[in-house]
């Protein structure tokens, strides 16, 4: 009979995996799983909690009878509660007896026994009794298969979210490239026919010019389609030494000068692609230059704005900032300039804060322009992690 009833219990928790993959949201996986916990596996005391980023572990799905027994559910905070320590550990626990863990999150908690199950790094869930030894081997057994299908099941969440978020950026490619593309093409076709008519060498550097336009703008839309890749890991980077690489890189693109804060620190990020996101912000700051109102004590008489610009990387409370001394953007371009194919220059591909931009989102962070202190432009980054 106990054999039937194990046989049962797995087709039921084998239809429920077909439930979760099919789920589009971690609450709809988190609700599904709750109630195959209450259901199938008898556990009517069960509950989710997913990480949230500057929260904690979240609750996001409960049985009522978890609310009839504690209430409203916590969020457990780093090194709070046992919830906490199991998760960290990535081990399934079970305490027999919750008032006799150093860590139990409330003494006074009317559950006496726990399960806890990590959900990798989503999350954690958790079945609790009024009772002490309340889950047997049986129960940890079946619990642990639903466990894991759960977290399957938010990796699925994470890939389809990924996929939707890539193709979103193969149609808006779509609808900058051609636009963009067409126009030098129909600049080379018309000068190659002029050019098989007289031989004219000056209709042949117009093509190569066309050419030259147009393989910028296919290495910028590499660059754009990598940059908004997820980062899988990351690493401490110092701050101060990749600005110091990125600009080497860029000094060619025009005149000016790099000022560093004195302790920049380290941040956690992916290397590469945060000296390209500097790499971009130095060059676009170089390639605009200084404001007329500076440019006849800086070189510049001609009033065009090209003369020594300075750029320095600063520390911010939540992150690092980019200013420079430059032109500026207008209050009302602030949010076109992070637009694909968005310029002001004739000669620009308008790629170059776009990459910016999507490399911050793939880290995390968020990024808005303001005004420097002396008039030019200043890239905020917030939501950065520090590192030590």
């Amino acid at each position: 009979m106990e054999d039937a009833t194990r046989v049962r219990r797995l087709e039921a928790l084998h239809r429920t995996t077909r439930e979760l993959m099919e789920a589009e949201t971690y609450r709809e996986v988190a609700t599904v799983s709750v109630r195959a916990a209450s259901t199938v596996l008898g556990l009517d005391a069960n509950a989710i909690h997913l990480y949230e980023d500057g929260e904690g572990l979240v609750p996001v799905a409960s049985t009522p009878h978890v609310e009839e027994l504690v209430g409203d559910l916590p969020t457990f905070t780093e090194g709070n509660g046992i919830a906490w320590r199991v998760y960290a550990s990535g081990e399934p626990t079970v305490v027999e007896d919750v008032r006799h863990d150093p860590d139990v999150y409330n003494p006074d908690t009317p559950i006496r026994s726990e399960m806890f199950l990590p959900l990798g790094e989503h999350g954690i869930l958790v079945a609790g009794s009024a009772t002490t030894s309340a889950f047997d081997d049986e129960d940890q057994s079946l619990a642990q298969v639903l466990a894991t299908n759960v977290e399957a099941a938010l990796r699925q969440v994470d890939r389809k979210r990924e996929l939707i978020r890539k193709n979103e950026r193969l149609e808006r490619f779509a609808s900058v490239v051609s636009p963009d593309l067409r126009s030098p093409l129909t600049t080379a076709r018309g000068y190659l026919d002029l050019a098989r008519e007289d031989g004219d060498a000056e209709h042949f550097d117009r093509v190569e010019g066309a050419l030259d336009r147009i393989e910028s703008i296919v290495f910028d839309l590499l660059d754009l389609a990598r940059a908004g890749d997820a980062i899988e890991e990351t690493e401490p980077v110092a701050l101060a030494a990749v600005a110091e690489d990125a600009w080497r890189a860029v000094e060619g693109a025009g005149v000016g000068s790099l000022e560093l804060d004195e302790d920049l620190g380290r941040v956690s990020a992916d290397a590469s692609r945060l000296q390209q996101l500097l790499e971009n912000l130095f060059r676009n700051a170089l390639e605009h230059g200084v404001p007329a109102a500076h440019s006849h004590s800086r070189g510049s008489p001609d009033g065009r704005g090209d003369g020594a610009v300075t750029v320095r990387v600063e520390t911010t409370p939540e992150g690092f900032a980019v200013a420079d001394d430059g032109v500026g953007i207008p209050e009302d371009d602030r949010e076109l300039v992070f637009n694909s194919g968005y310029s002001t220059r004739d000669d620009g591909t308008g790629y170059g804060l776009a990459i910016v931009e999507e490399i911050a989102d793939a880290h995390g962070w968020n990024v808005a322009v303001t005004d420097s202190e002396s008039g030019g432009a200043r890239f905020e980054f917030t939501g950065v992690e520090t590192a030590a």
